[in-house]
């Protein structure tokens, strides 16, 4: 099959965010298992404060991802690419051993202040954060050596390293705490297997790197180049962050762990939408990225709008499936029907919120790739600005369903009115467009939800689980069949 470098990069991209949310979706009920409820509290915890510490990327390694996907399409640019990676890495080691050394020494107070265990005692948990430290901190500049081999479009690679990870990261973790239940154990494997996962990727990058006889690694780059989008990023990193992960740290403060620990399994089982989000976008990012440099308006606006599409037809499909059948969904995940019962209203909640999330994310991947990040931030400082006041007082009031609503009606606010005023300064007049690139695919998926809805599902577990799954593979096939995405790419390949 003759695949262009960005569809293999997708397919790479798809296979490893799959891999690992499997692992995730079949471990993690085993995890909760063999910890507790609470100690399984401590685990959301980490996840939560893994991806707060995006903060601290300052916009970097996107800046880094961009910068090496514009350097690739020109001639003798091994030199700089170079240098660029020798620079940057030198500070994502730094800031690795400063965010890891300040955990370690809050560890005390956070676990006696902050999370405030019942059955656990507060040296367990303060322990658990100090290999939690060190976890993040050699974790911490794979994020700048992934995002090199993304912007030079080698993701296959990437992937693969990553799924190795994961094998050690979930099932290899899970046989440890089959013979030692701890969260000592959990975390010093969290330790290896983030080493190895950093130490491989650095590895990997520098070897296909463009060689070049000037290299010094002592040569540092001229930060001007980078430093005004950078920052721009870094702010809207943050103000993203903000979005997407204050309801877990205001509701590890309002909420008792064994509670906190019922909404992080509904954030970890809403995590797998990304299975389908994350690698398109990431995929076409330096390829956006190229088109733009390059000037090449007309692809550019073809190959946004087609992954809008599929991006759609791809994701709409499980989501709607998760929110219509929720508390199927979390009983066949664990198990449980008390857990099913109590968390199905969050998880329904939460998986509206995360798909507009997703859905608003290509968008803004256009806006980056063109250096456009102004207007963009600004629209962040609006959803912040609300949610803050909005997400406490919701929280205050109903909870995790409360944080979990407040998030969706500021999200589902920067779809309608946020994604159309972006799209005036790159792609003017197309935001009709990509809204019907988005409802088109709807449609089937919500007959075929809406037709399975009026049956009672069998109550074996297997049997629901593939009566979800057709849901799902048959809601993706028909948002497929009617997408232009797939009439165009058909008609190129037996044209």
């Amino acid at each position: 099959m003759n695949l262009t470098r960005t569809q293999w990069n997708l397919l790479a991209n798809l296979a490893g965010q799959a891999s690992n949310a499997g692992f995730a979706f079949l471990v993690f009920p085993w995890f909760v298992h063999y910890l507790g409820q609470e100690a399984f509290g401590v685990v959301g915890f980490h996840i939560s404060l893994q991806a707060t510490m995006v903060l601290f990327d300052f916009g970097i390694s996107v800046a880094a991802n961009r910068e090496l996907a514009r350097l690739s399409s020109q001639p003798h640019a091994a030199h700089a690419m170079r240098t660029l990676v020798a620079s940057l890495q030198r500070v994502y080691w730094l800031m690795a051993f400063l965010l890891g050394g300040v955990l370690f020494v809050l560890a005390p107070i956070l676990a006696e202040h902050w999370l405030k265990p019942k059955d656990l005692s507060p040296a367990e948990v303060a322990q658990a954060l100090r290999w939690m430290a060190l976890a993040i901190a050699l974790q911490w500049p794979a994020v700048l050596y992934a995002n090199c081999l993304s912007g030079l479009q080698r993701q296959s690679l990437l992937n693969g390293i990553q799924f190795i990870a994961s094998l050690g990261r979930f099932p290899g973790t899970l046989l440890l705490l089959v013979w030692s239940p701890t969260l000592d154990t959990y975390f010093a494997n969290q330790c290896y297997i983030s080493l190895a996962q950093t130490i491989a990727i650095m590895l990997v990058l520098w070897r296909i790197l463009p060689a070049d006889e000037r290299a010094d690694i002592s040569e540092t780059i001229d930060w001007k180049n980078i430093r005004v989008f950078a920052a721009a990023i870094g702010s809207i990193s943050v103000l993203n962050l903000i979005l997407v992960q204050y309801d877990k740290l205001l509701l590890s403060t309002l909420l008792p762990l064994t509670e906190f620990g019922n909404y992080a399994l509904a954030s970890t089982l809403v995590g797998g939408l990304g299975i389908v989000s994350m690698p398109i976008g990431a995929a076409v990012f330096p390829r956006f990225s190229q088109l733009v440099a390059t000037n090449n308006n007309r692809e550019l606006r073809e190959m946004y709008h087609h992954s809008v599409q599929l991006l759609a037809a791809l994701l709409l499909p499980l989501s709607v499936t998760v929110i219509t059948f929720a508390d199927t969904a979390l009983f066949i995940w664990s198990g449980n029907q008390t857990t099913a019962d109590n968390v199905a209203t969050v998880l329904r909640l939460l998986t509206i919120a995360m798909t507009l999330y997703w859905i608003t994310s290509l968008p803004n991947t256009l806006q980056v790739a063109h250096g456009e990040t102004r207007l963009m931030f600004w629209l962040y400082v609006i959803n912040v600005a609300v949610y803050l006041p909005l997400g406490y007082a919701m929280a205050r009031w109903a909870g995790g369903e409360g944080a979990a609503a407040a998030l969706a009606i500021v999200l589902l606010g920067y779809l309608v009115l946020g994604v159309p005023i972006l799209q005036r300064r790159v792609l003017s007049g197309d935001a009709w467009r990509t809204f019907a690139d988005i409802a088109l695919p709807l449609t089937p998926v919500l007959a075929i939800n809406l037709a399975i809805l009026q049956f009672d599902l069998p109550s074996s577990r297997v049997a629901a689980a593939l009566v979800l799954i057709a849901a799902v593979l048959t809601g993706t096939a028909a948002a497929l069949a009617i997408a232009p995405v797939t009439h165009d790419w058909l008609r190129r390949r037996f044209a």
